[in-house]
């Protein structure tokens, strides 16, 4: 994780020598749920929050790179069903450090506005969780997981807006012999320019 934080900031530090750069913050929501391939387990979104650093690198009139660093709460609720009875459900609330490494491309761009497109990896590091009101640790969940991002923004002079939707490539949770499961993610955040 130290070579991750070192590049991150080693990328951002050297692509300031760069015309077309920006640094900000952001914040916004996240719905997540962890889906899983048993049937008798049902998941439902749950709401979070999300805030952190990103920049953005432009090449050429188009295209950009926006690495970014989020902290991010996550919850998820899941329903255990047995021949039509819900038997029990329980929420597990986690609290993460995101990743996302993002290529975008601008399909309009005017002086103080533009709409644009983006895509790439989101890594997640899972510094801690909770399983209803027992302390789990990282027992269960995986300590990183790989998520790929695809969405699309508005920058409005220094605010940018993102909708984000994340599909969790890994298994979220360690035991895969009982069931697997992926952490998807739909996110909203507003963010501002101060560089």
């Amino acid at each position: 994780m130290k070579r991750l934080f070192i590049t991150v900031v080693f990328t951002m530090i050297a692509a300031m020598s760069f015309a077309q750069f920006n640094l900000g913050a952001k914040m916004g929501m996240n719905f997540s749920k962890l889906a899983t391939d048993r049937e008798i387990m049902k998941e439902s979104m749950q709401p979070g929050v999300d805030v952190g650093l990103f920049a953005r690198l432009g090449f050429g009139n188009k295209f950009y790179l926006q690495p970014e660093v989020l902290y991010s709460f996550q919850s998820y609720k899941t329903e255990i069903d047995a021949l039509g009875y819900n038997i029990t459900s329980f929420k597990t609330k986690t609290h993460n450090v995101l990743v996302p490494i993002l290529v975008g491309y601008k399909l309009f761009d005017a002086k103080l506005m533009n709409v644009r497109i983006f895509l790439g990896p989101n890594l997640g590091f899972n510094l801690a969780n909770k399983a209803g009101n027992n302390e789990e640790g990282l027992a269960n969940l995986t300590v990183m997981n790989i998520a790929g991002d695809i969405g699309i923004g508005i920058d409005v002079a220094m605010i940018t807006l993102d909708v984000k939707y994340s599909y969790g490539f890994t298994s979220a949770n360690k035991n895969t012999d009982v069931y697997k499961s992926h952490n998807n993610m739909f996110a909203i955040s507003l963010g501002w320019k101060f560089l």
